[in-house]
């Protein structure tokens, strides 16, 4: 899926976006290419400066359960 700079992100678009990374985080964990509980995958909204991470929380279940939930959408200061 590719966007250019100057596409809206649409919350769909976003979605997709979420999807992504959440797949891209649990075959990560899969793989066991990072410590169970550990690492992320991010990507950057394209024309913004935001970001979609992968977020941890108090129940953590680590990379290789991430949901599109797990993955939140935060400025460039971390703030959302």
């Amino acid at each position: 899926m590719r966007w250019g700079m100057r596409d809206q992100m649409t919350t769909a678009r976003l979605d997709d976006l979420r999807d992504l990374i959440a797949s891209a985080c649990r075959i990560i964990g899969l793989l066991e290419m990072s410590n169970p509980t550990q690492g992320h995958v991010s990507a950057r909204v394209p024309g913004e400066d935001r970001c979609l991470i992968r977020a941890r929380g108090p129940n953590e279940t680590g990379l290789r359960y991430t949901t599109r939930d797990d993955v939140i959408l935060v400025d460039f200061d971390g703030r959302r």
